[in-house]
């Protein structure tokens, strides 16, 4: 797939079976091996952010908070000022349960000692 090769990050989320499956067939890697029944959609939905490419160490930060009702999702990238850790681009996939409010997901990069970028992706309508 072709999931993280974006000029701008990615953000969807399946709240069925049929939007998984088209999701997942995005999806690289370990992520793409995951099953149909890996949420179970009564109750839960799955979100998935791909970035863009981006010199930043592997892996994410991952904070959640309630603002106003709405649950919002933080997702940071950290990159170093001095040494290299080469350029990449990354997926998360996230299980989150089903909830009545809104959901927002920020995406944040921390390059260096420079103030940090953040965004609000998506704002996702509760179900």
């Amino acid at each position: 797939g072709e999931i993280g090769k974006h000029q701008a990050p990615l953000c969807e989320r399946a709240t069925t079976l049929a939007e998984w499956r088209a999701l997942r067939a995005q999806l690289d890697g370990a992520a793409l091996q995951l099953p149909d029944d890996w949420a179970n959609f009564e109750h839960e939905c799955i979100v998935v952010l791909a970035t863009d490419e981006a010199r930043v160490w592997p892996g994410f930060g991952l904070s959640v908070s309630e603002e106003e009702g709405v649950d919002v999702v933080t997702v940071t990238e950290i990159g170093p000022s001095g040494r290299d850790p080469g350029v990449r681009s990354q997926a998360l996939v996230l299980k989150v349960p089903r909830r009545k409010g809104q959901m927002s997901i920020v995406f944040r990069r921390d390059i260096g000692p420079a103030p940090g970028h953040e965004r609000t992706l998506r704002v996702f309508p509760g179900f």
